[in-house]
Parts: structure tokens; sequence; C-alpha cells
């Protein structure tokens, strides 16, 4: 009986010290059960939970354990939803066992300061029922540093791209067949309202990232205009090439000229 109750005692001791350290950290860390719930935090989570939701009466006021994490990312709304729904789907899919792991960079900007964070969600080893891992952490001095210096080349060859750009999109205009067919017309037409039907499946954001890249943007100067990351533009310019069924950016500028999106 001694001997159980010394190896409980050291076990308590074991998972205090844990979650002493896992308190030093400057980490935000949640740890969620198999339905979604927050079932453990530490004091960096507890701390940011607190003084967000206070800013942002959007959010609910309980963002700690018993809260459901998944069906807070899954029901935002405003400006953060688009984003909060690649978490939706990322932690879905670690805790369905379909994913090893997600990662995600985001906006996070407070009233008074610009803010950006990482998002990283991994199984907790040996749970069962599955358990996982959500941990947030500012990138903040990061990003602000890629967008200065994506800038600063931006700067330094907006000239030379704008040439390029130009002689693309001759070249690619040039390159249009041309059908001597009589009901080219016709076929054109309806190219062109299926096209329109793919502009539509682009959300807002993905709309404004569009618009910068076939102006010429580099994906640095876009980041900096829309207050994000230079991975998230890359991210954003892969799913609209994905959607409407491209392969480069001169296709998108050829795209856009077709359906007379400018």
């Amino acid at each position: 009986m001694g001997t159980k109750t010394q190896i409980h005692d050291r076990n308590s001791a074991i998972d205090s010290r844990a979650a002493r350290i896992l308190d030093e950290l400057e980490i935000n860390i949640a740890v969620l059960d198999h339905r979604g719930v927050i079932i453990a935090t530490n004091q960096s989570w507890r701390k940011f939970a607190a003084k967000n939701c206070a800013a942002d009466t959007s959010l609910p006021h309980n963002i700690g354990e018993g809260a459901n994490y998944l069906d807070i990312c899954g029901n935002a709304l405003g400006p953060s939803a688009e984003g909060a729904l690649l978490a939706y789907e990322g932690i879905r899919a670690v805790l369905d066992g379909k994913s090893k792991s997600f990662y995600h960079e985001y906006p996070c900007h407070s009233p008074d300061k610009k803010r950006w964070f990482s998002m990283k969600v991994k199984p907790l080893r040996g749970a069962k029922p599955r358990e996982i891992v959500v941990m947030h952490e500012e990138i903040t001095d990061r990003t602000v540093a890629e967008m200065e210096s994506q800038s600063r080349q931006q700067a330094l060859s907006d000239a030379l791209l704008q040439l390029q750009t130009l002689a693309g999109d001759i070249n690619n205009y040039l390159s249009l067949p041309r059908s001597p067919l009589p009901n080219s017309a016709a076929t054109s037409s309806l190219g062109n309202m299926q096209d329109k039907e793919l502009l539509r499946t682009l959300s807002v954001r993905e709309i404004e990232v569009l618009k910068g890249l076939i102006r010429g943007e580099r994906n640095g100067s876009i980041a900096q205009r829309l207050g994000l990351s230079v991975k998230s533009v890359s991210t954003y310019r892969s799913r609209i090439l994905k959607k409407l069924k491209l392969d480069s950016n001169a296709d998108l500028v050829a795209f856009s000229s077709k359906v007379g999106f400018f």
C-alpha cells in the first residue's frame, strides 16, 4: 500500500513539474480530446484568451478548459472566418488520423498592433482515445522582416517585372488558338460562361490576391498590402490556380483577360 502511495505521489510531482515548465513557455498551448474539447491549457494560453476575448466581443467568453475549440474554429465569423475554417479542417484531419500534423500561419491583429501567429497541431503520443496538442506562437517579428525584405526587392525589380509581364501578356495573346469554324463565337461564349463560374468559386480574400497577381505584384508586396504573411499569399495563390484549373501567373493573366476581370 505504501509503495502505491509513493508511486502516486511521485507521478503527481512529475505532472506538477511538467505543468510548471509549460507555464514558463511563451507559446499558447492547449490539449484537445477526441471531440475537440479543451481539456488542459498552459498559463500563456489562458492569459491570451482572457485578454483577446475582452478586445474582440465576437469571440466566445470562454476559450479555456471545457470549451469545444473545434466548434469555435468552425463557427467563426467576420474577417477571421476563412483562416479559422482552415484551422478547423486541419484540426479535424489530425483528430481523425488523416494527417500526422497541421501547420498554419495567420494574422491576428489587436486594436493597437498588427500581429501574426503560427499554429501547430500534433497528436498526443499514446493517448487513447485520441488527443491532440494545439500550439500558437507569435511570429510577428519574422513576418514583418520577411515583408520588409520582399518590399525592398520589389522596389528594385518593379520596372523589370512590369516589362516581363507585358511581354508575357503579348506572347499569351498571340499564342491563343484561333478557330475558323462558323460556330467559334458560340463556343467562345460557352467557354467564357464556364470560366466565369470558376471565378465565382473564389473567396473574397482569394479575389484580392488574384488582383495583385495579375497586376504583376510579387507575393511579398501582396502580403504587405493585405496584412498577410508571405507563406499565406503563396497558399492562396496555389488554391486560386487549383480552383481555376491553371498552372502559372501567365495563365492567370490570360484567364483574367479572357473573362474581362481586371
